[in-house]
C-alpha cells in the first residue's frame, strides 16, 4: 500500500563487472533464475482476499543499455539518472514483475548492473542467494555446460507452513494484549 507513498519496499543494488560479458548467456541465468526461483514469478491480487500467484512463466524485465561511447563522468552522471528515474517506477503487484534487471556497458571490460526489486519477493538475506545463483549459473553456462533447474521449493514450503500455524500463535497474543 506504500508504492506511490514511498520508496521503503523498493530496493536496488548496483554492481559491477570489471570483465568482458556475455550479456546474452547472463540474461540466460536470470531466466534460469526465474525458473528456479518462485517468488520472482510473484503476483498478488486482493480482489476477495488477499492472495499471491504464481506464475508459471514470467517475461524478464531486462534492459540493456550501451554507454561505451560516453566518457566515465557523463557515465556516471547517466546511471545516476537511471537509479532515480528506477525509484520512481512503482511496482504493480498485480501484474507481478516484481523486479528488473539493466546491464550498462561502460567500456568493453566494464559492466555495471543495476537490479531492482519490490521488498515482497526478496529480501538481504535472498538477494545474496539470488546472485549467487545467477552467477553460478552464468558461469556454468560460459563453460558450456548444460544447465537442467530443479525449483526451489522454500518460499512455497515456508508460506504452506505460515497458512498451516496462522492460529497458532492466537492464544499468546490474546494473553499478551490482555495484559
Amino acid at each position: 500500500s506504500q508504492g506511490e507513498i514511498d520508496t521503503a519496499y523498493r530496493i536496488q543494488c548496483l554492481w559491477q563487472y570489471h570483465t568482458c560479458l556475455d550479456t546474452e548467456l547472463l540474461r540466460n541465468s536470470w531466466e534460469y533464475a526465474c525458473q528456479k526461483y518462485s517468488s520472482l514469478r510473484l503476483r498478488f491480487d486482493w480482489e476477495e482476499e488477499l492472495v499471491q500467484i504464481i506464475d508459471k512463466h514470467i517475461d524478464l524485465n531486462w534492459k540493456y543499455i550501451d554507454l561505451s561511447n560516453d566518457d566515465a563522468q557523463e557515465q556516471a552522471r547517466k546511471i545516476e539518472t537511471l537509479q532515480q528515474k528506477d525509484l520512481t517506477q512503482i511496482y504493480n503487484l498485480k501484474e507481478g514483475r516484481l523486479f528488473r534487471i539493466y546491464i550498462i556497458k561502460q567500456k568493453t571490460n566494464l559492466y555495471t548492473c543495476l537490479f531492482s526489486n519490490h521488498h515482497a519477493i526478496l529480501d538481504g538475506w535472498s538477494n545474496s542467494v539470488l546472485q549467487h545463483y545467477v552467477h553460478e549459473t552464468y558461469m556454468r553456462l560460459m563453460s558450456g555446460e548444460q544447465v537442467s533447474v530443479t525449483p526451489d521449493s522454500s518460499y512455497v514450503d515456508a508460506q504452506k507452513y505460515l497458512q498451516d500455524h496462522q492460529d497458532k500463535d492466537q492464544e499468546y497474543w490474546d494473553e499478551y494484549v490482555a495484559q
